[in-house]
């Protein structure tokens, strides 16, 4: 618009004698406009910088610190939150998943195009989902048909077969942990028991809290 407008007025004033001012006129308005900018847009990427990931399991890890101001205040010391919830999968179980699969695909109890099987309604699923979609595996995973619809959807949306089972106590047989136990005894897949620190992934995982 500020060289439109200046070219107007340049236009307007113009006269034979002096259409080669005119133009050089015109011209060092484009030149203005067009600096003015570029300087603008550089100015706006300083402002707001991103960093460009390869994959879901590169944004996995290294989330930012946030300070927390009421807690810093109140007890007089520096308090950080560490901002598991912008992982990819939105929590920390991602680091979970990520050391559970690893650690399948270099023992050779999985390999890729494998099948891991879960029993979960909660993160730890959609973690498993995405992380075993993103090294080519396969998830089967088993939910209580009283879990929210939505976690379903996004399983499945993240790649994974989703099982609903009626809920009952974690003794029964046909409680979803334990069918998901036994599915995966049946395909030979790689099963995750729900974290009791019975693989040692708990220790790993907050050790990786170091990033």
């Amino acid at each position: 618009m500020a060289f439109y407008r200046c070219f107007k007025s340049t236009l307007l004033a113009m006269t034979s004698s002096k259409v080669a001012a005119a133009t050089v006129v015109a011209l060092a308005c484009l030149a203005a406009t067009i600096y003015t900018h570029r300087r603008r847009r550089k100015k706006s990427a300083r402002a707001t910088p991103y960093e460009r990931k390869g994959g879901v399991l590169e944004a996995i890890g290294n989330t930012p610190l946030i300070k927390i101001h009421s807690l810093s205040e109140a007890t007089g010391c520096e308090i950080l939150g560490k901002a598991e919830f912008l992982s990819p999968g939105g929590s920390v179980k991602d680091r979970v998943a990520v050391q559970i699969i690893e650690e399948a695909l270099q023992s050779g109890k999985l390999h890729v195009g494998g099948l891991v099987t879960e029993g979960s309604a909660g993160s730890t699923a959609i973690s498993l989902a995405m992380v075993a979609s993103a090294y080519g595996c396969r998830c089967h995973v088993v939910i209580p048909d009283d879990a929210a619809i939505e976690k379903a959807q996004i399983l499945e949306a993240l790649g994974a077969v989703v099982e609903r089972v009626r809920p009952v106590s974690i003794s029964h047989k046909e409680h979803f942990v334990n069918i998901a136990r036994r599915r995966a005894e049946l395909a030979e897949s790689t099963y995750k028991a729900q974290l009791n620190g019975s693989n040692g992934m708990n220790l790993k995982t907050a050790f990786s809290f170091c990033n």
